[in-house]
């Protein structure tokens, strides 16, 4: 079990007692918080937002979104799916290079 989907990052940002309080009782129960940042800011909102406990996001559509979630302990999946092809294919083949040497 866990919370899935944590979509109101406008509320997490904004500290809405209820969503906080969601947040705190699944990480009280050592759950997982899955997200959906989809906004490209990878400065103090992401911060936010990974700070309150939140894990992983299905949401980049960028490689700089990947890497910078990714760099402050976040999972994170690129968006490329039937409705939505926001991450162009080349943009992450790179990135999975670049990955794959790093980690080589």
């Amino acid at each position: 079990m866990g919370l899935g989907e944590m979509m109101s990052f406008p509320n997490v940002l904004g500290a809405e007692p209820n969503i906080h309080g969601e947040l705190a009782e699944t990480l009280k129960a050592d759950q997982v918080i899955t997200g959906h940042y989809s906004v490209p800011d990878t400065g103090m909102g992401l911060n936010a937002y990974i700070a309150s406990g939140v894990r992983c996001c299905h949401e980049s559509t960028r490689a700089e979104d990947v890497l910078e979630k990714m760099r402050h302990g976040m999972y994170a999946l690129m968006r490329y799916g039937s409705a939505w092809h926001d991450m162009p294919v080349e943009e992450m083949t790179d990135l999975v290079s670049k990955l794959s040497d790093a980690w080589a």
